[in-house]
């Protein structure tokens, strides 16, 4: 499933190798993970327990929306 804005994950430092190879790219300003625009999120599961309660409803919303 692909989505329109950057979920961003919660990846801890000893997988970012994985996270990385993966797709998912570095915001130096959040300091954090985060799967690009358009990506499919799949791969990433494990490292999505979205820490705001506020990406989690637009990526919840956005999903009813398709």
């Amino acid at each position: 499933m692909t989505h329109t804005s950057k979920i961003y994950l919660n990846c801890p430092y000893s997988e970012k190798d994985e996270c990385k190879q993966l797709g998912a790219r570095w915001d130096n300003e959040r300091r954090q993970w985060y799967v690009p625009v358009g990506a499919d999120v799949e791969p990433f599961q494990k490292w999505m327990s979205i820490s705001s309660s506020n990406e989690k409803k637009n990526f919840q919303q956005e999903l009813t929306l398709r």
